[in-house]
C-alpha cells in the first residue's frame, strides 16, 4: 500500500508544511507512490533539508515542501492509504 499521513504532530515540519491526516503521498522526493519503506527511505535521506512531497487530498494532488530534522523525520505518523481511490 502506498505511504499516507496518520497524524500531524503539533510544531513539526509536517505541520507547518500543511500535511494532513488522510493525505496520500503520491511524490517523497523522487519516489512516486511510496510504500511506507520506501517512503521513510527517501525522507531519511534528506535528513536536515527540505523535501518535496506531493500529496492527493479531496481529489487534488497538491506540491509541498516539508523541513526534514536533522534526525530524518517530518513529524507525522505514519498510515497506509489502502481505501485511497487511485487508478
Amino acid at each position: 500500500p502506498v505511504m499516507a499521513v496518520d497524524t500531524v504532530l503539533r510544531g513539526s515540519g509536517g505541520e507547518q508544511a500543511g500535511l494532513q491526516p488522510g493525505d496520500i503521498l503520491a511524490k517523497i522526493g523522487s519516489r512516486a507512490w511510496p510504500a511506507v519503506g520506501e517512503g521513510v527511505d527517501e525522507i531519511q535521506s534528506h535528513a536536515g533539508k527540505p523535501i518535496d512531497l506531493v500529496v492527493l487530498r479531496g481529489g487534488a494532488l497538491i506540491p509541498i515542501t516539508a523541513q526534514v530534522s536533522s534526525k530524518g523525520t517530518i513529524g507525522f505518523s505514519v498510515g497506509e492509504g489502502w481505501a485511497a481511490p487511485i487508478m
